[in-house]
């Protein structure tokens, strides 16, 4: 037959094809009646109503099923019948018995259904937090069950089976010496304690497999819970992040690869644990940095802000009930991602059951091999692995400080970062003392992880290793006589944008600065230290808070924010007044400045520097820069660089002797020339954000005009394309 001449075969619609699977047991008709109650039924899960009430719901939307299509078959009936009253129409005993049935079969269908389409739409919410624990639990290391005859070996001493592991480990050494390297004891003792298993009687292989398999149900339940169950102290919330490290790094490097993009998580817990876990796609040709690399300052400043709040929020008392103070002690690990026996692998699994008696080398040595898989995995991963850093945190205030120091630093790390165009500075060696920002050995194999402290010998402490004298002279600073109208023009420029500066008494502060510090020190260095400080208020920089380093005193006494009087400042609302100093640290109250402020605000000041203004001491030993990034570790603010600054001051005020008015003027002109240069940085900053902005601009009217240079100012500091190149 032609093909122009087929016939085409149509099928009418009642013989369409239908799904695959099983039928359903009811008819569209049919299920759409039972869905239409489906809100009765929800109504009452939702108040936890009584299994009757659902019964009766039940039965309700059934009897309207066999009152519309009859009780031959209701529910795959295609035409309805109104049976009306007689479907309670008296029947004989064998009609009762079916139309039991057939109701039976309905209520059935009708409670399926029902659970159904409940559970569904239940199903399109929030996901519950088990499937996250399920996923955990797949990266996570299961626990494995002891070996029975190893249970047997250690539940108490047996003399005997170590001379025997001794004269058969003695053996095996003499017949390998000269042919390969010696076998370890380890392995001779398995051996020997496998045999010496399989002798033993009956009653004690019973009672080693019991505490064998009691102990890995116990691991298991801990290690099924330790999935999703709440921290119930600080020290469980910090090792969970310690052990989630590698699964968090494959996690992040697995969603950065599938997006081809990167990926960074931010975590911040108790006691100033956080930990920053990232990945970056592979571009072939191109260098694999992360963001951290990228950005350092901005992930920095983000980090310290979020560990911050956490802070705040792990504060509270309803939170960890009476914990007034977190310590964190942790066993020592080589290498910045080494981790303990909680530690977290990707495709490990390690569960076994050791039901037989025949226990022998040969499991011992799959022991040994997975061990050492395990170690390798764990090296390759701890070059990416940042680790848990522990920030010292001001309780009251926002924003960054610079990490100095890490529990694993050394003297070494703190060398000046050599400065294109510059010379690398030389290091002036300052007697013996600590060095500052290296955590001291709490034990062996334990270390606490503190941070940067001081003994007793920070008396002996000199902040400052290059002549600034000689700089200081040679400067030109404003004249005293000067002071009083550049102020009034420059609280005229801030106020309108920062009123806390009033209502801090900062204004009324710094006017009676010519009468209180008269005679005291250099009051063209005052002023001008005080004209630099706000200028760098007038700029644009974003205002953070000041982070003091943590101090900690040989004699174990807590750790403190030095100086104190900074410290406290919070509790005084953060006003500037010209107080009076304490005779000594005994006798201070929060309104006195420190005894030992000549000290401890240098050393402070110390701690806040980059690592190319410092040398191996942490001691400043060249002139600040322009090159040097102080990474908002001095921003401007309430909170912030203020803090310093008035404190110096006041100091000023409280001089003591000639000596001390030296260290004052060290302090106040590096002080002076950070300031100017952080202004100067801020300018350079603003005006490329200005260019990138005009660069951007279309000439279409001055309407067009002004709106695209407030998009341009929104899209800052990301690259924005040239339309005229």
């Amino acid at each position: 037959m032609p093909v122009h001449a087929s016939a085409t075969i149509r099928r009418p619609p009642t013989l369409a094809k239908r799904a695959r699977g099983r039928p359903p047991n009811a008819g569209a008709a049919q299920t759409r009646i039972i869905i239409e109650d489906i809100g009765i039924y929800q109504a009452l899960k939702t108040r936890n109503a009584p299994q009757s009430d659902i019964t009766v719901a039940v039965n309700g939307t059934a009897r309207k099923l066999i009152k519309l299509y009859g009780w031959d078959d209701p529910l795959r009936a295609c035409t309805m019948k109104d049976t009306g009253a007689g479907v309670d129409a008296a029947v004989d005993e064998g009609e009762q018995k079916l139309r039991d049935v057939t109701l039976k079969r309905v209520r059935n269908e009708v409670k399926k259904i029902w659970r159904k389409n409940l559970e569904r739409k239940e199903s399109t919410g929030i996901r519950p937090s088990a499937d996250i624990a399920d996923l955990i639990k797949i990266f996570a290391t299961k626990p494995r069950r002891k070996q029975d005859y190893k249970v047997w070996a250690t539940l108490k001493p047996r003399p005997s089976l170590e001379a025997a592991v001794d004269i058969r480990h003695a053996a095996r050494v003499r017949d390998t010496a000269l042919t390969a390297v010696a076998p370890p004891r380890v392995s001779t003792w398995n051996a020997v304690a496998s045999e010496r298993f399989k002798e033993a009687s009956p009653k004690e292989k019973k009672m080693a497999r019991k505490i064998a398999r009691r102990a890995h149900k116990k691991a298991l339940q801990a290690w099924e819970a330790g999935a999703s169950a709440l921290p119930t102290s600080p020290e469980e919330a910090v090792q969970f992040m310690e052990a989630s490290q590698m699964f968090l790094s494959d996690l992040m490097h697995f969603f950065a690869s599938r997006t081809s993009g990167i990926a960074v998580m931010f975590l911040s817990g108790p006691a100033g644990s956080s930990l920053i876990s990232e990945g970056v796609c592979d571009v072939p040709g191109q260098p694999k940095l992360l963001y951290t690399d990228v950005n350092p300052g901005g992930t920095k400043s983000f980090q310290y802000s979020l560990a911050k709040q956490a802070g705040i929020l792990n504060g509270t008392h309803m939170r960890w009930g009476s914990v007034s103070e977190i310590s964190i002690t942790r066993a020592d690990n080589e290498g910045a991602g080494a981790l303990g026996d909680t530690a977290i692998g990707v495709g490990q699994e390690g569960d076994q059951d050791c039901e037989d008696d025949d226990e022998s080398r040969e499991d011992e040595d799959e022991d040994d091999l997975y061990a050492d898989d395990q170690s390798e995995q764990h090296e390759e991963s701890a070059a990416e692995l940042r680790g848990i850093e522990f920030l010292s945190l001001l309780s009251s205030s926002n924003g960054e400080r610079r990490q100095f120091g890490t529990p694993n630093a050394s003297v070494a790390d703190s060398t000046p970062i050599p400065v294109p165009g510059k010379a690398v500075p030389m290091l002036h060696k300052v007697g013996s003392r600590v060095c500052l920002g290296v955590a001291e050995t709490a034990g062996e194999g334990e270390s606490t992880t503190i941070l940067p402290r001081v003994t007793e010998e920070i008396a002996a402490f000199a902040p400052f290793t290059y002549d600034v004298l000689h700089l200081y002279e040679a400067d030109v600073v404003t004249n005293a006589v000067e002071y009083a109208p550049a102020l009034r023009c420059l609280i005229a420029q801030i106020s309108p944008h920062k009123p806390w500066l009033k209502e801090s008494n900062t204004v009324n502060f710094l006017k009676a600065l010519p009468i209180k510090l008269a005679g005291k020190v250099d009051m063209g260095l005052a002023s001008e230290l005080s004209l630099a400080y706000l200028r760098h208020e007038s700029s644009k920089a974003d205002e953070l808070a000041l982070t003091l380093r943590t101090v900690e005193h040989a004699h174990g006494s807590d750790p403190m924010e030095k100086p104190a009087y900074i410290a406290d400042l919070r509790l005084r609302a953060f006003a500037s007044r010209w107080n009076a100093r304490a005779d000594s640290d005994n006798s201070r109250t929060p309104a006195k400045l420190d005894a030992d402020i000549n000290i401890s605000l240098p050393h402070q000041w110390a701690l806040l520097q980059p690592a190319e203004h410092l040398d191996r001491q942490g001691c400043i030993c060249v002139a600040p820069d322009i090159d040097m990034d102080w990474q908002d570790s001095l921003a401007p603010g309430l909170e912030g660089v203020r803090l310093l600054v008035v404190t110096a001051l006041i100091w000023a005020y409280n001089i003591k002797d000639k000596e001390e008015c030296k260290q004052w003027t060290r302090l106040a002109y590096d002080m002076l020339q950070v300031l100017r240069i952080l202004v100067q940085q801020a300018s350079c900053r603003n005006s490329e954000s200005s260019t990138a902005a005009e660069d951007y601009i279309d000439g279409d009217g001055t309407g067009g005009l002004k709106r695209r240079k407030r998009y341009a100012t929104r899209l800052l500091p990301l690259s924005i394309p040239n339309k005229h190149r």
